[in-house]
């Protein structure tokens, strides 16, 4: 579970981003926050970011991937994006990140610019106490907890002596095998999932589950008239190469799905791979016993989104045992207002203080906007100055937000919240 993230001197954000998914004393509803002996107070399972065009909502998601790449994969050059409008000399950037994994919480600290990473530390946290794991500060020599082996931090700091200057530390030791911050990797790795907007037919290397568990959800979701099924394919006529399918058979452990086109996804069963397309069928008008396939890309944009999102609303509605945290840029894009609603209320449905799965989303639709659907506490704004920075804050710190008589929509469509155009003003 996200806990907290910040972020200083990316795109939009010039000044220092403090997003928390901690509760306030809120009281309704508090049936649905997650508690935990590892972290001090409640934390949200949901979380809608709202924001004009062009005022960074966006750059807020794309600082987390940033994150999340910098973790998972080693890079010659680093990425990024420091916050263009200054005629001042440049400064670093900063990301931190607090999370909860298997029961224990992490904080993750990482400074860099442009060529190197400056500094880099990993933190296991109580609920009165911290212990670094590990602190890197360049060129100087590693900090290590006193509770690893003297053959553990001898260990380190060699794979420390083979970190490239723009490979965070914690890459590092995962690539070579050592398992001592496992944990915290495999949060960045397997528990944190982002989606953009025009994210295409996403699947993770997940275990393979069948459609029918997707047309159960779509059920749910009060869509009858489409099912979505599999047809095989046969490998040849996609026009891969062996190489390619070699790096399949190597990539895909048993039982994994992946995506390798639209509509196109590939299944390791008995070490053998095998392919097969999705198509979406429709009952006949003139007999409702006779069906019709069509090819997802004769769908509409909403049809595809929801296959986008397919993994998503499974491991949302279904997975009880899950830890993900998903982080959805314009979750309402091409779906009905509607929808969206109902599948944030099943998604409330599922929620209780034992569960571990969170939704984090940015949206531009007001109906979501309403005290009965989603605590206060759980809506945030993000704008930007006339100067390009942006700014985010949560609804509950601002003036107009505090008010528990007014209506939160009433007062974003106002303006009472900072998120209007010039227009309207």
């Amino acid at each position: 579970m996200l806990l907290e993230f910040k972020v200083k001197n990316w795109l939009s954000f010039n000044n220092e981003v403090n997003f928390t998914m901690m509760a306030t004393r809120e009281r309704d509803p508090n049936e649905r926050l997650a508690v935990d002996n590892a972290f001090t107070g409640r934390v949200l399972p949901i979380t809608a970011i709202y924001g004009y065009n062009a005022s960074g909502k966006t750059n807020f998601i794309e600082a987390i991937l940033f994150l999340q790449n910098l973790v998972l994969h080693k890079r010659r050059l680093i990425n990024l994006q420091p916050f263009a409008f200054l005629n001042t000399n440049y400064k670093e950037s900063w990301f931190y990140v607090k999370f909860f994994s298997n029961s224990k919480v992490y904080e993750y600290e990482i400074k860099l610019d442009l060529e190197k990473i400056l500094y880099e530390k990993l933190s296991i946290v109580g609920k009165t106490t911290s212990s670094i794991l590990f602190e890197r500060i360049i060129n100087s020599p590693l900090k290590l907890h006193s509770k690893f082996t003297p053959e553990q931090q001898n260990r380190l700091q060699i794979i420390l002596q083979g970190t490239a200057i723009s490979q965070t530390f914690l890459n590092n030791t995962f690539s070579q095998q050592f398992n001592l911050f496992r944990d915290a990797f495999e949060w960045f790795s397997l528990k944190l999932v982002i989606v953009k907007p025009y994210t295409q037919y996403f699947v993770p290397n997940s275990p393979m589950y069948s459609y029918h568990e997707f047309n159960n959800i779509l059920e749910k979701l009060d869509i009858k008239n489409n099912e979505y099924v599999s047809n095989p394919v046969r490998v040849e006529s996609l026009g891969l190469l062996p190489q390619d399918i070699s790096n399949l058979n190597v990539r895909l452990k048993e039982g994994q799905t992946q995506s390798i086109f639209p509509s196109i996804t590939v299944t390791k069963i008995n070490n053998q791979l095998q392919f097969s397309s999705v198509a979406v069928r429709h009952k006949n008008l003139d007999n409702h016993d006779v069906t019709t396939d069509l090819d997802l890309s004769s769908e509409s944009d909403g049809v595809k989104r929801l296959y986008e999102l397919r993994p998503v609303l499974k491991d949302l509605l279904l997975n009880n045992n899950a830890e993900y945290t998903f982080v959805i840029d314009e979750l309402d894009r091409s779906l009905h207002p509607l929808l969206v609603r109902h599948l944030i209320e099943l998604f409330n449905q599922c929620c209780t203080k034992d569960i571990r799965r969170q939704l984090i989303f940015t949206c531009h639709d007001i109906s979501l906007l309403d005290q009965d659907l989603l605590r206060r506490d759980s809506y945030w704004i993000i704008t930007k100055n006339y100067y390009g920075e942006s700014r985010m804050q949560r609804i509950t710190n601002l003036k107009q937000g505090k008010r528990t008589d007014k209506s939160i929509r009433n007062a974003y469509m106002a303006g009472e919240l900072g998120v209007s155009p010039e227009f309207l003003n």
